[in-house]
């Protein structure tokens, strides 16, 4: 067809079917789904069982309902759309055999691939702009039932990452008008999410809208209080600080520079680097260890699987990759790390996880089949013959069945916030706070021994604030190892002052504040005080330019407690909601 006459499908929002300008009628919601499932990967093979869960739910249908579906699609496509043929059933798949730049997902897809291929931050513009401008709304959000399809979610988080990539194009070749139409309405459709959100406001700031941008950041602000009863987090409150003192970071101007692939689920072939600053957790080490190791506790009929669960910033993590890195010499053919995202909005999926696993032990794509069943039985072929340690990290219990090899050569190790049940032959270990002499050699080491040595009362003090929570204790240890010249006392004082504790905070980044700006103003101050050499004398100028200097660092660091106040508040609620939710 082409012309007025050309078919297209539209998925990234409400189904729609157009030829031309005619947008066509599907009335019948189970084939509307039914179209919709098979129009995500259009050419690719869809599992039949996946099918019918996207279609009728998990009770599934009665038999015959599919090839009946299946029938009527092809006649409404046949009398409506004048196209004949195009829905194939191969074994137990199916597919829509229609071109890919004839779906939107297929064009948005192709678009993103053109941005990753090193073009300059003009084209890349231009591209992931295009990209953003097919979305209409959430996936085929006018007929999903109780299940939706495995790409579904896979297509969502690429958008996300699509709405950060164009912001970082936008800002460095200075095209902020382009981005900022996308990010409006991705940012309206997302009122929580607050990294979009933050890419917006910096564009409204960097395009001279300074106003625009702070009365947007109050909104979103008042959004947070109001609604979820949580305050801005540091990386909002980085493009709120931008705002304020006009001065944003510069992003890089190489107009050449590649953009990054687009990033769903990484598998690392080994795992995060230990930290050298481990302390605590003997005994769990040990049991856990000792569990892996003995051939007399292994599970006869798989293999044997540990999890680690516990509240956010308990140290997880930290438990699991010490584990792994005990355990490299009995797993020769080396391991695959995985961060599930289970307790963020959009976690990983089994099929692209499993793609990614396959991907890692040496499959090429065009040899990875499209059927989660398919995919499960070509990485137990893969892992057959191996000795492989698989660490499923952040871990929701309903991610984790999938994924898990059935052979006792191979061990799994999976962190969760919550207990895991159910696997036969487990051994789990729910992690506490640390100790209080755990926690003070924790900030002992990064701090450095000789401020711990000198000041041994105010560091138990300042662990104890911190709840003897690794990831707080880590957070804290930082800011006083950038700071050489305070006293472990002094800071303790600062965090009593405020009455807060650093409860189980969610994230790290909760509790940074990008201080580039507030840096950046103290060279400001600097330039700017040369202007006066025909008023001021050498040691009246100095004198001016260290005042300004003391000003700005007191701006700093007045900042930097206010916004370890408002994230500890936030921190605390995120944890308390959490622990209702259980």
């Amino acid at each position: 067809m082409a012309g007025d006459s050309q078919l297209t499908f539209g998925v990234l929002g409400p189904l729609r079917v157009r030829v031309g300008h005619r947008q066509l009628l599907l009335s019948r919601i189970s084939i509307r789904r039914l179209l919709g499932v098979l129009l995500l990967t259009p050419g690719q093979q869809v599992d039949r069982q996946q099918i019918v869960e996207v279609v009728w739910g998990p009770s599934g249908c009665e038999q015959g309902a599919l090839y009946s579906a299946v029938w009527r699609l092809r006649a409404w496509l046949r009398s409506n759309a004048g196209i004949d043929d195009v829905i194939h059933r191969v074994g137990q798949h199916y597919l829509i055999d229609v071109p890919e730049d004839q779906v939107d997902c297929g064009r948005f897809r192709s678009l993103v691939h053109t941005a990753a291929q090193g073009i300059p931050a003009e084209l890349r513009v231009d591209a992931l702009r295009s990209a953003l401008d097919l979305w209409r709304g959430s996936v085929l959000s006018d007929c999903l039932g109780p299940v939706a399809p495995a790409e579904a979610p896979i297509l969502e988080r690429t958008r996300l990452e699509v709405a950060g990539q164009l912001a970082e194009a936008a800002l460095s070749c200075g095209r902020f008008d382009s981005a900022l139409e996308p990010l409006q309405r991705l940012a309206a459709s997302l009122p929580y999410d607050e990294v979009v959100h933050a890419h917006l406001i910096t564009l409204l700031g960097r395009s001279g809208r300074r106003a625009e941008g702070l009365r947007y950041f109050e909104e979103i602000r008042r959004r947070l209080v109001d609604e979820l009863g949580v305050d801005p987090s540091g990386l909002l409150r980085s493009a709120q600080l931008g705002l304020l003192h006009e001065s944003v970071p510069q992003a890089p101007t190489d107009l050449s520079a590649p953009a990054p692939a687009p990033a769903r689920v990484l598998i690392h072939r080994m795992p995060p680097p230990d930290l050298a600053d481990f302390t605590g957790r003997r005994e769990e080490l040990a049991e856990l260890t000792r569990f892996l190791t003995s051939d007399e506790e292994l599970p006869k009929s798989a293999g044997p699987v540990v999890a680690i669960s516990g509240r956010p910033g308990v140290g997880k993590t930290a438990l699991a990759v010490r584990l792994a890195s005990r355990l490299a010499t009995r797993f020769p053919d080396g391991e695959l790390f995985v961060d599930l995202h289970g307790y963020e909005p959009h976690p990983a999926g089994p099929a692209e996880v499993l793609v990614g696993f396959l991907r890692a032990l040496g499959a090429e794509p065009a040899a990875i089949p499209v059927s989660l069943e398919e995919r499960t039985e070509t990485l137990r072929a893969r892992l057959s013959a191996r000795r492989v340690l698989v660490v499923l990290d952040n871990a929701r219990p309903e991610q984790i069945r999938p994924l898990l090899p059935p052979f006792v050569s191979n061990a799994v190790i999976v962190t969760s916030r919550i207990p895991v049940g159910g696997l036969c032959g487990m051994r789990q270990v729910v992690l506490d706070m640390l100790d209080p002499t755990s926690a003070s050699e924790l900030l002992a080491r990064i701090i450095g021994p000789a401020r711990a040595d000198a000041e041994p009362a105010a560091v138990r003090r300042l662990a104890g604030l911190c709840g003897n929570l690794p990831l707080a204790l880590r957070i804290t240890g930082a800011r006083l190892a950038a700071r050489p010249s305070q006293q472990v006392s002094a800071f303790a004082e600062q965090l009593a002052d405020e009455h807060q504790r650093l409860g189980p905070a969610q994230v790290a980044h909760d509790l940074e504040i990008n201080v580039y700006t507030l840096q950046n103003r103290v060279k400001n101050d600097r330039e700017q005080s040369q202007f006066q050499d025909g008023e001021l004398g050498e040691s009246e100028r100095e004198e001016l330019v260290r005042l300004r200097a003391e000003r700005a660092q007191w701006e700093k660091d007045r900042a930097e407690l206010e916004m370890e106040r408002d994230v500890l508040k936030r921190s605390v609620a995120v944890w308390v909601k959490d622990s209702m939710n259980r």
